[in-house]
């Protein structure tokens, strides 16, 4: 009992002597420790952050792949994934931190970015408490594994301790003088009074420079200066630069859009019936290789008796300006034939036509191919039982595709057209006050043009690439004297046309210096088009203003044709038309007589009924 009593005592005192030492926690690994306990081997960590799946992206395992002491404060020494959890917090935020001054500059070739800032720290996390010193943030270099870097935070006692030391490097990423980013301290009278940084990238003539000036106690910002901004630096043209008008070749989309359809067709035949075009729709279902028309048309019989029965319809077509009318390929009636007109009353006839064009190669809905260039009539023939006709011309005109054209933002557009399927290709240049300039909505920027020109200093070519798409191309000219685009060459084309046209650049960047101007070298050329002569398409015609039903070759519902053409001669038909108002002249008086003969009668019928009223007061 006495020994274990003493042996408890013993455990009890060196449990009060342990705790009596002091508690650190551990920034790498998150783990309390002392001193005493802490040696090589004592921290376990990761060198990157959890990448998912009880993973890590540095080694693929959840557990710790690095081994070290155990550390009270973050520092650059060596990767640990705590620390890039903080820097990242801070560095990725505009609330944690009030920069002060910063020197940028970026690769022209790899946009690869060397940066140093300087700033004071507000929080150490965005939306955290602020931090109650007055702290210095310090960044040097791409915080990433991998990337020479330095991330780190100073009090204002640390200062003081940097200033007495005279010591005035900070941190540098590259010992090489073509790709670096620096800051070192501004000492004056052993108190740091400033702070230089520098950044340069490998494509850039001159390093990015700033200076900020500061009181270490207390901590405050005196002064900020941009002594270099790094990069390829621009001069201001002598003179204004000239550039060719616009260029265009090969066939154009006529000016002025197709007409519309005429209504105004008379109705024509043996009947006293009046028929007009209800609906007419166009593939509705679209075939490669034939246009669908589907329709109604409404036929009202004026006779007062005699009803007309129709047994057979038949459709046929022609374009406008060609006498010759052709059977549709198909033609289907969705009336039940034969079908009636009533006696005074409308009927309705819905049909489907059918025209194939082999040369059709494309899907279009709601428009017809077939009358892409010129209109097209049809022709719907009524026959009875007796063999008597009455007939109706209707038209349809092509409504085209909405193309592209210039707006009012534009400062250069360029198109080519195909007349034949009624299409453009086509590009806008527009100015942009958030970049140099847009093209077909694609924003270009200073830093865009900057690396056009390196690549142009690099290979001696001034007329560079930016941009191509399936019909166009977009190429940057470069005044290597003044290091600087000039203008947006553009080149737009298709199998049948092409143009070229010039957009100028407004200057941007540096206009400080002026220097002679140096025209770029072109050697983009339109392409070879043929220019055959475009073939002119009648868009109207008079065949059909004034008709006698024909006996042409017509497709039937049935698919059957039959009958011969009746040919007129001019003075024929004006001898027909002339009887045919001197006819309707005669209806309308017989008409006329009819209404009087009625009047006569109830005006009889009066004088009775008033004499019959006399008499009878006698």
């Amino acid at each position: 009992n006495l020994l274990r009593s003493e042996m408890a005592q013993a455990i009890v005192d060196a449990v009060r002597e342990l705790g009596q030492e002091e508690m650190f926690l551990c920034v790498q690994c998150g783990a309390r420790y002392t001193e005493s306990g802490n040696g090589e081997g004592s921290c376990v960590f990761h060198t990157r952050t959890s990448s998912g799946r009880n993973t890590n992206s540095c080694c693929g395992s959840f557990q710790p792949c690095q081994k070290s002491k155990h550390r009270s404060a973050h520092h650059c020494e060596y990767p640990y994934s705590n620390f890039f959890t903080m820097a990242w917090g801070i560095a990725n935020y505009s609330d944690t931190t009030d920069q002060w001054a910063k020197a940028e500059d970026t690769d022209l070739e790899t946009d690869d970015v060397q940066k140093v800032t300087v700033g004071r720290l507000l929080r150490w996390a965005s939306r955290a408490a602020s931090v109650s010193q007055k702290l210095l943030l310090v960044r040097v270099g791409r915080i990433a594994v991998g990337y020479p870097h330095w991330f780190k935070v100073y009090t204002e006692a640390e200062l003081d301790e940097i200033g007495k030391s005279g010591k005035t490097e900070i941190f540098r990423t590259s010992e090489s003088d073509s790709e670096y980013a620096l800051a070192r301290w501004i000492i004056t009278d052993n108190i740091i009074s400033g702070v230089h940084l520098e950044a340069k990238a490998k494509t850039s003539e001159s390093p990015a420079i700033s200076v900020v000036t500061l009181t270490p106690f207390p901590l405050q910002k005196l002064e900020s200066t941009v002594i270099s901004e790094g990069g390829l630096k621009e001069a201001k043209p002598q003179s204004p630069y000239v550039l060719p008008a616009t260029l265009e070749i090969g066939q154009k989309l006529p000016a002025a859009l197709p007409r519309e359809a005429r209504a105004n067709f008379p109705t024509q035949g043996e009947h006293n019936m009046k028929i007009k075009l209800a609906e007419l729709r166009v593939n509705d279902r679209a075939r490669e290789n034939a246009d669908i028309f589907t329709g109604s048309v409404t036929l009202f019989n004026k006779n007062k008796v005699d009803p007309v029965p129709i047994l057979d319809v038949k459709c046929e077509w022609r374009h406008v300006g060609n006498p010759e009318w052709k059977p549709v390929t198909e033609f289907v009636v969705e009336n039940v034939l034969p079908f009636t007109c009533e006696p005074l009353q409308p009927a309705g006839c819905f049909f489907t036509a059918t025209i194939e064009s082999p040369e059709k190669k494309v899907r279009w809905f709601n428009k017809a191919w077939i009358a892409r260039r010129q209109p097209i009539r049809f022709r719907l023939t009524f026959e009875d039982a007796e063999g008597a006709k009455s007939s109706q011309v209707f038209e349809y005109c092509y409504t085209p595709f909405k193309v592209a054209t210039a707006g009012e933002a534009d400062v250069l557009f360029v198109k080519a057209d195909k007349p034949d399927t009624w299409e453009r290709e086509s590009v806008s240049v527009k100015k942009n006050s958030g970049s140099v300039i847009t093209i077909d909505g694609n924003d270009y920027s200073v830093k865009q043009m900057r690396a056009l020109v390196y690549q142009a200093q690099k290979t001696g070519e001034t007329e560079l690439l930016l941009k191509e798409g399936n019909h166009w191309s977009a190429w940057g000219l470069v005044d290597l004297n003044c290091k600087r685009v000039y203008a947006i060459k553009v080149l737009v084309w298709t199998e049948v046309s092409a143009s070229v046209g010039y957009a100028p650049l407004e200057l941007y960047g540096h206009v400080d210096e002026v220097k002679t101007n140096q025209p770029a070298v072109e050697k983009q050329t339109l392409p070879e088009i043929a220019t055959d002569p475009e073939t002119e398409f009648i868009q109207d015609d008079d065949f059909d203003d004034n008709l006698i039903v024909p006996q042409s070759p017509v497709a039937a519902g049935t698919g059957a044709v039959a009958g011969n053409v009746l040919s007129f001669d001019q003075n024929s038909l004006a001898a027909l038309n002339a009887m045919n108002e001197n006819l309707k002249r005669m209806a309308d008086s017989m008409s006329k007589l009819d209404s009087m003969e009625k009047s006569m009668i109830r005006l009889a019928e009066a004088f009775e009924g008033l004499a019959g009223v006399l008499a009878a007061k006698k």
